[in-house]
């Protein structure tokens, strides 16, 4: 006979602390964030699996804590989405290098930490660029790329800022105006994640225009040629609003 499994998987969008949100939570001792989550903490433990963009750096107290446009927060901000139920954190977006390298290491490590799975940046070269989720023994190839800015030096470069050559191939990122590489490596890594038995296979992408609630040409297109690879899911972020979800062939 067969055996029918039902998972919920939730996503939510961009955590992206500016300012005026970390000096909300500042505390007597400290930070704390779990008022954000105040009305979204039923819809979040309804999930089986829930995954959340971290739109910033945890570079630590060493560093200055900043908002736009180079972001560090609190460490406190994956302390309240623990609490909150969040249980996977996308750790590739265009402010992943916001506070260089160190930034990008220590983030990874203090998420790790926290407990949660992540997807998006990597310790060393020769970690996977994708994560499996085992979830109600359903399992779910999970991988998140964001888009780079333009580089007039041949080099990858993340909000503006040429990213250094031991870091770049830390962070999954794509050229839109050469998307070629990227497909390639994708269509490697859907490879890589069917073999260690990924049954949906779920692309994370950081994408789009801030503030625009359509998707633009760029995003259709590249959305279109993921479905033809056979990817199953593709979930959006960047543009800090909800964008259609639409149907592809």
């Amino acid at each position: 006979p067969t055996v029918e499994s039902t998972v919920t998987i939730g996503s939510a969008g961009d955590v992206l602390i500016h300012i005026p949100v970390y000096t909300a939570a500042k505390t007597a001792d400290g930070y704390n964030f779990d008022n954000i989550f105040t009305y979204t903490e039923s819809l979040i433990e309804d999930c089986d699996y829930f995954v959340a963009n971290l739109e910033t750096t945890l570079a630590g107290t060493g560093v200055a804590y900043s908002g736009f446009p180079r972001f560090n927060s609190p460490d406190a901000i994956a302390d309240s989405l623990k609490k909150a139920g969040v249980d996977c954190l996308l750790t590739a977006n265009n402010h992943t290098f916001d506070k260089n390298g160190a930034g990008v290491e220590r983030t990874q490590k203090v998420v790790k930490e926290k407990g949660f799975d992540y997807t998006g940046t990597r310790l060393t070269e020769e970690g996977r660029k994708f994560l499996i989720a085992d979830v109600n023994d359903i399992k779910f190839g999970l991988i998140c790329y964001t888009y780079e800015t333009p580089s007039s030096e041949g080099r990858k470069s993340l909000n503006g800022l040429l990213v250094d050559t031991a870091t770049a191939p830390l962070i999954n990122s794509f050229n839109p105006d050469n998307p070629e590489p990227f497909y390639d490596e994708l269509k490697s890594e859907i490879k890589k994640m069917k073999k260690k038995g990924a049954e949906v296979i779920t692309v994370y992408m950081h994408w789009g225009e801030e503030y625009q609630l359509s998707p633009n040409d760029e995003q259709k297109a590249i959305a279109q040629k993921l479905c033809n690879m056979g990817v199953d899911v593709i979930i959006g972020g960047h543009p800090h609003v909800v964008q259609p979800v639409d149907l592809l062939t």
